[in-house]
């Protein structure tokens, strides 16, 4: 059998094939069968026969309807269905098969067939009258002179059957819309006149289904500059750092795994090029220190982000983090709980790998169960399946792929043991070629609809990681570097991360940059984004004066140039030369004036930058503009000086340690309401923000009271008394991205149960900061109730106000 992908097939028409007519003959096994292509593949016109009563909409396709019971019509050979036959169809109407196209293409037809738009004209209502919960049914020939074997992508709206020479090759019950990449149809065909029969149900909407020729071809990327890649690192590094908690941590998933998204997320922004020393790295090691990983996920990311910072003072930490995920081992990972599957088992391999990396000693065994559990997931086809059996992937491919070249490196000098050797060499050629055949960047080839665009970042992330791992630029015909960014830097959305249509912007931001950032590194390991030297500079029609800053903190900045359009209105031709004449320059920061810069006004402009340097002491975004004082008579004739402005420089400052920044990462271990059973009530709660969010010791989560609380107040009772000094309150988020969004908390009541006057407090506004509320004394509570009695307005949830955490202490617990 020779095996050729569609994507190869020619769309150039036979030249002697004729266009079809309304109604033509059938083609016999000496006919082509409609437009042959270069392999000699004759591609006959779509049939479309439709629509029939299906009351089961899209949850069951195995109904049969009259065609299926003349599959005989559609053996190898056979004449076909009978074209004037009428059918009984929904309704009662009668119905009969004709062609999809009004005219047909001139080479193989790849379009989708429309059911809704193909319902009869008889029908008056196309809409829920008819295309909902209805059948229909699709034939076609395909002629050939010899045996061959060809691989189409298919997808339908919704579930669908595919029979080839009468034969059931694909059964699919599922609802979904079109995308012809969702299913691989692999067709055997035989010497003469093959019969394709296709079966697709609806529920509801649109209606349709589409072949198409290899699913794993995708064009030719262009070259993606260097430039474009660095912006695109840079707006994704500043989406994440304008999203750690106060407490060092990353939002996304916090419940289920703790450390999870802060240990990825400093993962990526390493690779990125931030290093230890940076804030945001120190902050969310500070997290991860003092809340151990419970899951395999978490744990590997952790070591990956531990091993990423190249500091040996944390050798011990990631030497007890992999004998515990060490122990977790059974064959493969689970989570760890629960059955293997390759998704937990190749981030168990990296994470053992990363400290290996480290100089931790794996045993030999562990590389010895991983490999033979990476193969266990290996279909017929050469890919691999989430677990053994399912469908192979893109995602589980590439992780199948890597787990092998992750143990083909454990084992070191000399590889897999000689029982594997030739076992592990079939299963990766096998695994290239489906990687090969099936390329993309734009989805996870392989996948359902929903999980082809859910976990294409997660694709994308392990195609590097096999990639770098096996040191390889292409695979099968693509650069899968080039290809890659071309989709992400394209993809990238406005705010600087990458997300899909289920979200999770957060891991998808990691993913996207963990891929990306493999291209800012020369050989010798030079990288050629820099975030620590962000570059700035005014632009656009109203820049007559280019000022630049680079940096962070400090930050650089001086005058770059004046525009032609400026020296012509102010400039003289004075006695030491024509020019623009400065008496002083003026930087401001946020609208202060912060370096004042002397110039010589006697001598023209000869592009002295005049550059300072400002030490910002506050983290985010800040405006910078430049205030020139300009001579206007340097003979001294005329009316002094006039001044001119800059444009505002937009800049942004990440690298301040701030006091309280290594304060609260581990505040949750000294509050002393976590470990107790209690009871939370609250005035209100705005949906999404539970009253037992505000004790659950998670800066992901808060509570916050409806926005019509004329008095917001939250309740907790406690089962067992405890003594505490001081009460510690927090604003509802303290994210940068989500600034001012909620109402604050001015001024609040404080009642320590009904026998004690209630007390009262002024909270700092600042979300970054915790109010400390002191107590008259160390008191015994059962019960505390803090009442909003003052309030600012938010952005979005104007009148919603809440606390994220509220915590007791006592001392200096």
């Amino acid at each position: 059998m020779l095996s050729i992908p569609l994507l190869c097939l020619g769309l150039a028409p036979c030249a002697t094939a004729p266009l079809p007519t309304p109604c033509p003959a059938l083609p016999t096994s000496q006919d082509s069968g409609g437009p042959r292509d270069e392999y000699g593949v004759g591609w006959g016109p779509w049939y479309v026969l439709l629509p029939f009563d299906h009351p089961d909409g899209s949850s069951r396709n195995s109904k049969a309807h009259p065609p299926e019971r003349e599959l005989r019509a559609f053996r190898l050979n056979a004449a076909g269905p009978d074209l004037e036959r009428k059918w009984k169809g929904k309704g009662g109407k009668k119905l009969q098969w004709r062609l999809a196209r009004a005219s047909q293409p001139a080479g193989p037809d790849w379009k989708k067939l429309d059911f809704v738009a193909l319902v009869p004209d008889s029908y008056a209502d196309r809409g829920a009258g008819t295309a909902d919960n209805s059948v229909a049914y699709a034939w076609r020939t395909l002629s050939v002179d010899r045996p061959i074997q060809i691989e189409s992508g298919f997808g339908s709206d919704d579930g669908c059957r595919v029979w080839l020479n009468g034969k059931l090759i694909h059964d699919k019950n599922v609802a979904r819309g079109v995308n012809p990449r969702d299913d691989l149809l692999r067709l055997d065909l035989k010497r003469g006149v093959n019969h394709l029969l296709v079966k697709v149900n609806n529920g509801g909407g649109a209606w349709g289904a589409q072949l198409i020729g290899s699913p794993g071809g995708e064009e030719i990327a262009p070259e993606t500059p260097q430039e474009a890649v660095n912006a695109a690192i840079e707006r994704g590094v500043v989406y994440l750092l304008r999203r750690q908690n106060l407490d060092g941590s990353w939002n996304f998933d916090q419940k289920n795994y703790r450390n999870g998204q802060t240990a990825l997320a400093l993962y990526a922004l390493m690779k990125s090029g931030l290093r230890e020393d940076h804030p945001a790295i120190r902050r969310g090691l500070e997290f991860l220190r003092v809340h151990p990983p419970r899951r395999t996920y978490s744990m590997a990311c952790q070591l990956l982000a531990l091993v990423s910072t190249k500091n040996d003072r944390h050798q011990g930490w990631i030497s007890d983090l992999a004998k515990e995920l060490e122990d977790w081992q059974e064959g493969g990972f689970g989570y760890p709980y629960g059955q293997n599957d390759l998704s937990n088992t190749q981030y168990g391999a990296l994470g053992l790998f990363a400290a290996m990396t480290a100089g931790v000693k794996i045993p030999d065994r562990v590389w010895l169960y991983l490999t033979r559990n990476a193969l266990s997931h290996q279909n017929d086809d050469g890919g691999f399946g989430y677990r053994m059996g399912a469908k192979s992937t893109g995602s589980m491919t590439v992780a199948g792929l890597t787990v092998i070249g992750i143990c083909r490196e454990g084992y070191g000098e000399g590889g897999f043991p000689s029982q594997l050797k030739r076992k592990v060499e079939r299963a990766v050629d096998a695994g290239r070629d489906w990687m090969a055949r099936e390329f993309r960047t734009d989805t996870n080839p392989g996948a359902d609809a929903g999980a082809a665009e859910r976990w294409r970042l997660y694709y994308l992330c392990g195609m590097e990681r096999f990639a770098a791992l096996e040191k390889i630029e292409t695979i099968g015909d693509y650069d899968w570097y080039r290809q890659g960014a071309h989709f992400l830097v394209k993809s990238q959305k406005d705010g600087g991360n990458w997300g899909t249509d289920h979200g999770e912007a957060e891991p998808n931001t990691a993913f996207a940059l963990i891929f990306l950032s493999r291209g800012t590194a020369s050989l010798t390991g030079v990288p050629s984004y820099k975030p620590g030297e962000r570059l700035y500079a005014t632009d656009g029609e109203e820049a007559r004066i280019i000022l630049r800053a680079k940096g962070d903190t400090p930050l650089d900045l001086w005058l770059s140039d004046l525009t032609p359009a400026l020296v012509e209105e102010y400039g003289f031709d004075g006695p030491r030369g024509a020019g623009v004449y400065i008496e002083r320059l003026e930087y401001l920061a946020d609208g202060e004036v912060i370096a004042e810069v002397r110039a010589d006004p006697g001598r023209p402009w000869n592009r002295q930058p005049y550059a300072i340097q400002h030490p910002f002491r506050e983290r985010g975004p800040h405006t910078v503009r430049l205030r020139l004082h300009l001579v206007t008579d340097p003979a001294g004739e005329g009316p002094g000086s006039v001044v001119v402005d800059s444009p505002v420089l937009d800049v942004r400052i990440d690298q301040i340690l701030e006091p309280w920044m290594l304060d609260y990462p581990d505040d949750s271990l000294a509050n002393l309401l976590l470990d107790q059973k209690k009871i939370v009530r609250a005035s209100s709660e705005r949906g999404g923000n539970a009253r037992g969010m505000a004790v659950d010791g998670l800066f992901s989560t808060a509570w916050a009271c409806k926005s019509d609380d004329k008095a917001p107040s939250i309740t907790v009772e406690l089962r067992r008394a405890i003594f505490a000094d001081r009460i510690l309150l927090s604003h509802p988020t303290s994210r940068e991205a989500s600034r001012n969004h909620y109402g604050r908390a001015t001024r609040v009541g404080v009642s320590l149960g009904a026998k004690r006057e209630p007390l009262e407090f002024d909270l700092d506004p600042n979300e970054e900061h915790k109010s400390v509320l002191m107590l008259p004394r160390k008191m015994r509570i059962t019960e505390l109730t803090i009442e909003v009695l003052a309030r600012e307005r938010g952005t979005q949830h104007k009148d919603c106000v809440g606390f994220a955490e509220i915590e007791l202490r006592l001392g200096d617990e």
